[in-house]
């Protein structure tokens, strides 16, 4: 779902000469921090005002939230995360405790074993949902 947004700045008085820069810098921003955020939908479009003592943009086809996304983050190395038969180590359980995760849960598709630079290390898959 979408719907537009219009965002309105009072100002002191601006310089005439600045007004359309200032005006274009303000609606970039804002329509920036949303595209960064994941919130313009499909065919958004921005448009900029400004007066002497006002910049606002106007963006259509804002989304209400984000999408999910996925992510991979390293937790630390292999030989650290498990012992010697291969059972999870209480540091990887202590870690994952941080990342928001049960000491008991299940670890398949949860964390990956990969080389990287002729180090084996852990990685945590997870899905991060949207704003």
């Amino acid at each position: 779902m979408s719907a537009s947004l219009l965002v309105e700045l009072f100002t002191e008085e601006l310089p005439p000469k600045a007004l359309k820069a200032l005006g274009d810098a303000f609606a970039q921003g804002v329509a920036s921090g949303l595209a960064q955020r994941g919130l313009l939908g499909q065919g958004h479009e921005t448009k900029a005002y400004c007066t002497p003592r006002r910049l606002a943009v106007h963006i259509s086809a804002v989304l209400a939230r984000s999408l999910d996304r996925e992510q991979t983050k390293k937790l630390m190395p292999a030989k650290v995360a498990f012992d010697a038969a291969g059972n999870p180590a209480p540091a990887l359980s202590k870690r994952l405790e941080k990342e928001g995760y049960a000491a008991d849960v299940d670890l398949t598709g949860l964390i990956e074993r990969r080389s990287e630079g002729g180090a084996e290390y852990v990685f945590l898959h997870q899905v991060v949902p949207g704003m």
